[in-house]
């Protein structure tokens, strides 16, 4: 959960403040690991392996 966070506030000035295209690449990749991080912190195994209560 630390690591989406951290993803979120580092990627988002890098990819909206900055002109450099080197900042850009970096703050949308550092969105893209906000994105991935979100969904395994979402999909988590003991929530996909439980049965519907």
């Amino acid at each position: 959960m630390k690591l989406m966070f951290a993803c979120l506030v580092l990627g988002l000035p890098l990819m909206l403040l900055f002109e450099n295209t080197f900042t850009r690449i970096a703050g949308v990749l550092l969105c893209l690991g906000f994105i991935v991080s979100g969904v395994f912190v979402i999909a988590n195994p003991e929530d996909l392996g439980r049965d519907q209560e």
